[in-house]
């Protein structure tokens, strides 16, 4: 990574106006925020930057993090980044099963950088046992902050200084 070049922040949301909040926080960290409505686009964007299979050299010199809804509506699979078989509970998960899936499979190249779930339900003891799994596989920071929780914002800014 060139010094001029800022951090990344690639955010997968559907709704983009639920996050200007964190995507102006990013920017106060110093970092640069793109928004992705589906993990289709996100994976395409991943794709053209860093390859397929993606080149090590350029993630090793990239600060990079992720931003991601739990809730994607209209993703009922992940299809479109060659996983139709596997289901995201007709979008309510699409965002966990996408980092599942993609971010942290162990074959995975972008499982080590750190991820921030965002949510505006409450969590479920199903969703925290699924959360907890993913923290222990132990491949990066991951943590998830309610959109709308004021007590959530630090967790925030500690995914921001992981990058």
């Amino acid at each position: 990574m060139s010094s001029h070049e800022q951090p990344l922040v690639l955010c997968l949301e559907d709704r983009e106006a639920t996050i200007t909040y964190f995507a102006k926080q990013a920017r106060n960290a110093g970092c640069e925020p793109e928004i992705f409505g589906t993990p289709g686009e996100l994976a395409s964007y991943l794709e053209e930057r860093f390859g397929d299979p993606p080149d090590s050299g350029k993630l090793a010199r990239v600060r990079l993090g992720f931003i991601v809804d739990l809730m994607i509506l209209g993703v009922v699979d992940l299809g479109a980044i060659g996983m139709p078989q596997v289901s995201t509970r007709g979008g309510v998960h699409a965002g966990y099963v996408f980092v599942d899936r993609f971010l942290r499979d162990a074959r995975s190249d972008y499982r080590g950088f750190p991820v921030c779930f965002l949510t505006e339900r409450p969590l479920t003891s199903d969703l925290d046992q699924d959360i907890t799994a993913l923290q222990n596989r132990n491949h990066g920071f991951l943590t998830i902050v309610n959109k709308y929780s004021e007590e959530d914002r630090g967790k925030f800014g500690e995914f921001l200084s992981k990058i």
